[in-house]
């Protein structure tokens, strides 16, 4: 069982493809499911709003042409990708503020010593 990485997303996901016959565009907009998942559960989340058949039609798509395993897999490895963004994102908001901080308290001090 290999990794999913950000590097070798895209093979795992063509290699768990299910559907022989298909073009790239059919690949795309069943990748696409994926979003549609997340958007449908964060909708539900914010306003308790559920649409149970849209989002079971989703997961079944996605379980039929990807395998269960790897649709699993594929929508853990979106989520974590998501989660591992914000946090730096997070981070580097706090490391912004906290700079911003240093510098408005070194003026203070500075402000001070001119008084003095």
């Amino acid at each position: 069982m290999m990794d999913i990485t950000e590097d070798n997303f895209l093979i795992f996901a063509m290699k768990s493809y299910n559907s022989p016959n298909c073009i790239m565009a059919e690949f795309e907009s069943d990748l696409k499911r994926i979003k549609y998942i997340k958007r449908l559960i964060r909708k539900y989340r914010t306003s308790g709003e559920i649409k149970e058949r849209l989002l079971l039609n989703h997961i079944i798509v996605l379980a039929n042409v990807f395998g269960v395993e790897a649709s699993v897999r594929i929508q853990k490895k979106r989520q974590t990708e998501r989660q591992r963004k914000r946090k730096i994102e997070r981070q580097r908001k706090m490391k912004r503020q906290t700079q911003r901080q240093r510098k408005r308290e070194k003026h203070r001090d500075r402000e001070k010593e001119r008084e003095i």
